[in-house]
């Protein structure tokens, strides 16, 4: 994926960031108690956009909570997501979210990411800027 449609898919996605689930977006049938790849229960629906979702989800092999990103099927750039995530899956940095799984099994493209929960530097600068330090 060149740097263009990269930053047009992020934006995309940072476009629904804000959207809660009750404005609406559906995906193939995926929804809160779906189980994608016999293992990843969708709890919770984080964000909705018209490309994907991200949810709150168990591992029910692992028995711990993961974040899911559904890409929509059909997505022009759902090939280069997976393999963006795929190249991510190897990076080890205390300071990133890790890939756990990958997945395109027939239906909907998704990625697995840990569960990371904290607040959103947009929530910190609400109030106004950080101190230097």
């Amino acid at each position: 994926m060149d740097g263009e449609a990269a930053r047009g898919l992020l934006s995309t996605w940072e476009q629904g960031a804000n959207d809660r689930p009750e404005e609406g977006y559906t995906l193939d049938a995926v929804g809160h108690g779906s189980v994608l790849a016999g293992r990843y229960r969708l709890e919770d629906r984080l964000q909705a956009s018209p490309d994907g979702s991200v949810w709150r989800a168990v591992d029910e092999t692992l028995e711990r909570q993961v974040s899911v990103r559904v890409v929509r099927r059909g997505h022009p750039f759902a090939a280069d997501v997976v393999d963006a995530a795929r190249r991510a899956a190897l990076v080890d940095d205390p300071r990133l979210a890790r890939v756990l799984d990958v997945g395109e099994p027939k239906g909907p493209t998704y990625i697995v990411t840990e569960f990371v929960q904290g607040r959103l530097l947009e929530d910190f600068l609400r109030h106004g800027p950080l101190p230097a330090e």
